[in-house]
């Protein structure tokens, strides 16, 4: 529930085992669910190959509609920030000043706008990010402050990472840590699908009544994960064809 029963924010960090592809194509639905029940969402990811590229999921999003909608309620102060990674905000507002030169090692006023951009949007407020795991630095010390900023805000982070790609020294484990001390994190492990989940799932996505060829037989290698199961192919391949 997005209520906000918790005393404050409270993000949704799933750990899933061997279930990354789970992971991309459940959580957009997750937040298509929640917009569809009125709730406030926004939804990024990260990507391979870009875990050097500071801040590179914020724009996602702070693109998203019930951003965009209400940003004439920010501050230009914040704005003027919020446009190092959104320059589009510079043309569209004649009252945002460009922002004057960034200095690295002091980014407290850059994460402060782009924090006071996401919380202009209308509470409960639900924040998707996939992929963790090819987060960079920048991003996750920057949830850390977000998270910190408003104990009265009514905002839920849902996050995904395969473990198995987290390694000792990735900056996703100072995030946790912290969340963890404060008791604000949720973790749930979302393990592989059996023979009978990918036979339901198969039978789902074909929009026909179950078959008794279907019935399971041996699991292919990649069949655990549900994005990677087409009806018709999952159907083939456990029957053995």
């Amino acid at each position: 529930r997005l209520a906000g029963e918790c005393p404050r924010v409270e993000p949704f960090c799933p750990a899933a085992r061997g279930s990354g592809h789970w992971q991309e194509s459940a959580c957009p639905g997750v937040a298509v669910w929640a917009a569809s029940q009125g709730y406030a969402t926004a939804y990024t990811r990260a990507w391979p190959g870009e875990e050097r590229m500071a801040y590179g999921p914020l724009p996602g999003w702070l693109r998203a509609e019930p951003l965009r909608a209400v940003r004439h309620r920010v501050d230009p102060v914040w704005l003027s920030e919020t446009a190092r990674l959104l320059p589009e905000i510079l043309s569209k507002d004649a009252a945002v000043s460009p922002p004057g030169a960034f200095v690295e090692s002091s980014p407290r006023r850059l994460w402060e706008g782009l924090a006071r951009s996401l919380l202009a949007a209308p509470q409960p407020l639900l924040l998707v990010i996939d992929d963790l795991h090819w987060c960079d630095s920048a991003t996750l010390e920057w949830l850390g402050y977000l998270l910190r900023l408003d104990e009265k805000a009514r905002l839920l982070v849902l996050g995904t990472a395969r473990p198995e790609e987290t390694g000792r020294d990735h900056p996703l484990h100072a995030l946790l840590h912290q969340l963890r001390t404060t008791g604000s994190a949720l973790e749930v492990d979302v393990p592989p699908l059996d023979a009978n989940d990918v036979v339901a799932l198969a039978e789902q996505m074909r929009a026909q009544p179950p078959q008794p060829s279907l019935a399971p037989k041996s699991l292919p290698d990649d069949c655990g994960q549900p994005a990677l199961c087409s009806g018709d192919d999952t159907g083939r391949r456990l029957d053995g064809g």
